[in-house]
């Protein structure tokens, strides 16, 4: 396992952001790929960015 490159500040602006997880993935310089999509959608929910649950 690589360790990331990113911090919980570039996590955050990221998301604040972006429209979509892909543009989330791409401006923390990952592949667009389906662990990475889960990576995204783990870390949003561990930093409460989600304002609701669909």
């Amino acid at each position: 396992m690589s360790k990331r490159k990113w911090t919980d500040q570039d996590f955050v602006e990221a998301v604040r952001t972006s429209f979509s997880y892909a543009q989330v993935i791409a401006k923390l310089h990952l592949r667009v790929a389906g662990s990475n999509y889960d990576t995204v959608k783990r870390k949003i929910e561990e930093l409460h960015l989600c304002s609701a649950k669909a």
